[in-house]
């Protein structure tokens, strides 16, 4: 069993370097998204917290009242 293991581990073991790499990528990916959506979002709340219902945030846009 144990020499079936050791056979196993060596035929595979670069496959799971590789996995691991791809998940790492992935992870960085991810926060790099992440990080990308909180910066956009803080821009945005920046953009409106000057605005008041006196100074709406697009003035020349028309607003419908019914």
């Amino acid at each position: 069993m144990e020499a079936a293991y050791r056979a196993f581990k060596e035929r595979h073991f670069q496959d799971f370097l590789d996995v691991q790499e791809h998940g790492l990528q992935l992870a960085d990916n991810i926060q790099a998204g992440a990080s990308e959506i909180a910066l956009n979002d803080l821009e945005n709340a920046e953009e409106f917290a000057g605005t008041t219902s006196d100074t709406p945030a697009y003035p020349n846009r028309p607003v419908n009242f019914h």
